[in-house]
């Protein structure tokens, strides 16, 4: 009322303008006799965060979803793959050799490090570059 406007601008911007900071511009601007499309724009630039907000709130919901329904998909596999890969005769084959071989790699792993001589024919360590086959250019021994 301050500003000379009648008293049902108040009612007419609270009912029609979405954003609560724009209804101060908005008399600010119909006050000055502002021109119409500079109000649609003003409106526009005040009210887009809450698109990218509404936006932002769907692609969030839908990534939520997609990793949920990924996470599942992840932990039924397994279970449904269960059935037809114990009838698998490879799967068979690896049930009762890989346990050992696997053993027996972390053993060898675990020894390398260790000083000896009868250490090494276990674990040999890998060769070196002799200086004339050196890549880094370097005269000492890489």
């Amino acid at each position: 009322m301050e500003s000379g406007l009648a008293w049902w601008w108040a009612g007419l911007s609270a009912t029609l303008v979405y954003g609560g900071s724009f209804e101060f511009l908005l008399i600010g601007m119909v006050t000055t006799l502002a021109p119409l499309a500079s109000i649609v724009m003003t409106a526009f630039m005040v009210n887009v965060d809450f698109v990218l907000t509404a936006l932002f709130t769907v692609l969030a919901l839908a990534a939520i979803l997609v990793t949920a329904a990924v996470t599942w998909a992840l932990r039924a596999v397994p279970f449904a793959a269960r059935a037809p890969l114990r009838a698998s005769a490879t799967v068979q084959y690896l049930s009762t050799r890989m346990p050992a071989g696997v053993m027996v790699i972390q053993v060898v792993s675990c020894l390398h490090d260790l000083p000896g001589p009868h250490v090494r024919v276990l674990a040999p360590s890998p060769p070196r570059p002799s200086p004339s086959h050196c890549t880094c250019g370097a005269a000492t021994r890489c």
